[in-house]
């Protein structure tokens, strides 16, 4: 039987065992999501556009991300949530709060295999990874 001191003790250690993990991650995902793109052109195919959005807390370059376990994309726009400017993904950027975004023809990438994403991402010289899978469902038509 624990006493109440040693209940205590056990608690604080937990909470700051996971304070020390969760302040650790240094890149972060916010948000994530695969929206289908249906052209208003009779003859334009449809594309999945993938949204990603994540936390930094370090300086961080983004490599490229892949999709499913196969599928490498080397160039993707990056934009600065704060200020809005976009950018490619070959830039050192700061912390901060930043939107990844591609697009993918519908055909290469339709299926439950491809709503999973992994992004690479450098910092202090090391190389990391974040994955997660990617909420589906919203169909935007252009005019």
């Amino acid at each position: 039987m624990l006493n109440k001191e040693s209940l205590l003790l056990t608690i604080a250690a937990f909470i700051f065992g996971f304070g020390i993990l969760t302040s650790c991650q240094s890149v972060r995902f916010l948000k994530s999501e695969k929206i289908k793109v249906i052209s208003g052109v009779p003859l334009g195919t449809p594309v999945f556009r993938y949204v990603l959005e994540v936390k930094v807390s370090e300086q961080t370059i983004f490599s490229k991300i892949t999709l499913g376990k196969s599928l490498e994309i080397n160039a993707f726009s990056v934009v600065d949530l704060n200020t809005r400017m976009q950018s490619n993904n070959g830039m050192e950027y700061a912390p901060g709060s930043y939107r990844l975004q591609f697009d993918i023809p519908y055909n290469k990438v339709s299926g439950e295999r491809w709503n999973h994403v992994e992004i690479m991402y450098k910092q202090k010289s090391k190389i990391n990874y974040i994955r997660r899978k990617v909420s589906v469902g919203k169909v935007i038509k252009l005019r």
